[in-house]
């Protein structure tokens, strides 16, 4: 990883399903980026103590920060959202189709063995895909080295 690039301290916290890393940098109010499903995001708030969250909700992030923010509303200060979504993709046909086919044991296995996702769906879903270049991409990959470390919570 190039510390120059990334210099934070990395950090982990142990869930049921498995380790999330996490970033803890800064002073001040706390500002929340989410990315992981919505039970270890409520494990994790409680774990870390955190309170009046702003919460920085993207992509899939949307969803889940929603749900958590729902259900917790008293510990959200505020909420940030950007491509994203608060609907149901039920009757999305290409999103059903593609979590069918990322949750079926060809999905997870070209994640778990090949790094699926940061090799070939980043780069395939980005606007401008030369800025995407290798060193970039070695950032979503070496944090996963093997596959026992590409497990998804």
């Amino acid at each position: 990883m190039d510390r120059e690039e990334y210099p934070f301290k990395s950090n982990y916290i142990s869930t049921k399903s498995g380790k999330i890393h996490y970033i803890d940098e800064g002073e001040g109010e706390v500002l929340l980026f989410v990315q992981v499903h919505a039970e270890n995001l409520a494990f994790v708030v409680n774990a870390l103590q955190l309170n009046n969250i702003t919460l920085i909700l993207h992509d899939w992030g949307g969803p889940i920060g929603i749900s958590y923010a729902e259900n917790n509303a008293d510990n959200v200060k505020g909420l940030i959202v950007f491509n994203s979504w608060f609907w149901s993709v039920k009757e999305d046909k290409t999103l059903r189709n593609f979590s069918k086919f990322m949750g079926s044991t060809l999905g997870k296995n070209l994640c778990k063995y090949f790094n699926f996702f940061p090799r070939v769906l980043m780069k395939m879903d980005l606007g401008y895909k030369k800025k995407f270049n290798k060193t970039i991409q070695r950032h979503y990959t070496e944090p996963f080295p093997h596959p026992e470390t590409r497990k998804g919570i």
